[in-house]
């Protein structure tokens, strides 16, 4: 039953999409109208609304007939580097026409690949609108699947139109859209729409215009984030950040003392000075932060997943000193390990790593994480910022382990609510965790 339920939605949906691809706003109207008088005309002897009815037919189906497709026009798009969650995003379209004929009103609309949610994916609690149900059949109907086919689009982007586009002329028109998820967008292609002499029906040409956008997740302002300042012996520093392997930083020559290695001795200095001397260097370390992301125990869709992934973009883009680094762990089924600091990568990577982010519904425990933690560098970490889901006994003891290895941890639960006999912990609201992240302290 499902399955014809959801076949349906999407003849549905086809239909609607058609329908606002062929008919410009007034032929909808005019459409519109014409069926309201289809239905009031069937008696032709109470009203003469079959009158109506017969002229609105007639216009259409003159304007169908003199519709005239556009030339076949050449599209670049001009996308910025990335976008972000509901920030708007304005970005140019460079429109050529090559032929010799004048295009008026010419309308132009964005397709994005979408795809259509499957039957078998749907559990008996999901979340809609962002608030969890448990009766899903109760709720499954059109809004919320064209919702569904909407979110897997990413983005709607509004028409624009091009009053004249003389033939063999170049024109750049300016198109926006606001992302509605994290993730890549895919842009398919263009339809081009040139209206009928009278303005209703759309001729229609589909220009082949492939692209791709990738869309960071939201972001949050923060207090400024004061770390106990320390530095742990770890590979980094200038050595790693100039040179491959670690090297020492020279800071300049002394006088040779009993006991120094003679690899050090300066003997362009020994020649000129006639006594030896010695090269002084100095160890250079970053100060290295650590970011872990919680991916388990949530589903596509989760709010709480979503406001965990931005907590953790916010705290990815926040000033942790040019000094720093900051290593971002993804923990799920395997640790996904991306650093970012002064010569190995840019805030960006990070944030493109988290736009990608895919929660794991199986809650698997993190007592046997602590392992992989420690391949992943986590006992050379001075501070480390933990994002989690919950609050669990595995989840307190991780964070146990990383205080006991000196380690300044603090730890984030985005979740409604902690159990009130667990230890006191930073708690971050899914809905709105605004509020939350500007009162953030250590």
């Amino acid at each position: 039953m499902r399955r014809l339920l959801f076949a349906l939605f999407q003849r549905i949906h086809r239909f609607n999409h058609r329908l606002r691809q062929w008919f410009s706003d007034a032929g909808l109207f005019v459409a519109g109208a014409m069926l309201l008088a289809g239905v009031f005309g069937v008696d032709t002897r109470q009203n003469s609304a079959h009158q109506l009815f017969a002229l609105l037919f007639a216009l259409l189906l003159t304007g169908w007939l003199a519709r005239r497709r556009p030339p076949r026009l050449t599209l670049t798009r001009e996308l910025p580097r990335y976008a972000t969650v509901r920030e708007p995003l304005h970005y140019r379209l460079c429109i050529t026409n090559p032929s010799s004929r004048t295009v008026r009103g010419l309308t132009l609309r964005e397709e994005l690949t979408e795809t259509y949610p499957d039957p078998a994916s749907f559990r008996t609690s999901a979340w809609i609108g962002g608030r969890r149900i448990n009766r899903l059949d109760a709720w499954i109907g059109y809004p919320r699947w064209a919702w569904l086919v909407a979110l897997s689009r990413g983005a709607n982007v509004p028409p624009v139109m091009v009053p004249v586009l003389p033939g063999g002329a170049s024109q750049t028109v300016e198109m926006s859209l606001t992302p509605l998820r994290r993730g890549t967008l895919e842009f398919s292609r263009i339809v081009a729409g040139q209206p009928d002499p009278l303005g209703l029906i759309l001729g229609l040409r589909h220009l082949e215009c492939p692209d791709r956008l990738l869309v960071l997740p939201r972001r949050y302002p923060l207090p400024p984030l004061a770390f106990r300042a320390g530095r742990r012996f770890q590979p980094g520093g200038v050595g790693l950040a100039l040179a491959v392997g670690n090297q020492d930083e020279f800071i300049g020559l002394r006088e040779y003392r009993p006991g120094d290695p003679l690899k050090r001795i300066d003997w362009k200095g020994l020649a000129r000075l006639g006594r030896p001397v010695v090269k002084e260097y100095q160890d250079e370390y970053f100060v290295r932060y650590g970011l872990i992301l919680d991916t388990f125990g949530a589903i596509s869709g989760d709010p709480a997943f979503e406001t965990a992934v931005s907590v953790a973009a916010s705290l990815a883009a926040a000033e942790w000193g040019q000094e720093a680094l900051l290593d971002l762990l993804l923990v799920g089924p395997r640790i996904h390990h991306v650093t970012a600091g002064r010569g190995l990568g840019q805030t960006e990577q990070l944030l493109a790593v988290l736009a990608s982010a895919t929660p794991h519904p199986d809650s698997r425990d993190f007592a046997g994480l602590d392992a992989l933690l420690q391949k992943n560098q986590a006992g050379a970490l001075c501070a480390c910022v933990c994002v989690l889901l919950t609050w669990d006994i595995s989840r307190q003891a991780l964070v146990q382990s990383l205080r006991v290895r000196g380690v300044q941890v603090l730890a984030l639960v985005v979740a409604e609510s902690v159990p009130p006999d667990a230890p006191p912990v930073t708690l971050i609201p899914p809905q709105d965790p605004a509020p939350a992240l500007a009162r953030l302290r250590l």
